[in-house]
């Protein structure tokens, strides 16, 4: 599963690219980080994950 995963970024860097560069040159951005909680396979205990949304508003 991490060869898969490793290709699928390889295949969405060039978005990934493109989303970057488009947020990145507004006037105006807004930034929300969320945190989840997160419980890794086989744990007893969640640890805290984020989610960073931007959003441009021109």
């Amino acid at each position: 599963m991490a060869g898969w995963l490793g290709r699928t970024a390889t295949l969405l860097k060039p978005l990934a690219e493109r989303i970057i560069a488009r947020v990145l040159v507004a006037g105006k951005l807004h930034v929300d980080d969320t945190p989840v909680s997160v419980l890794p396979s086989g744990a007893s205990k969640t640890s805290t994950g984020r989610l960073w949304v931007y959003v441009h508003d021109d």
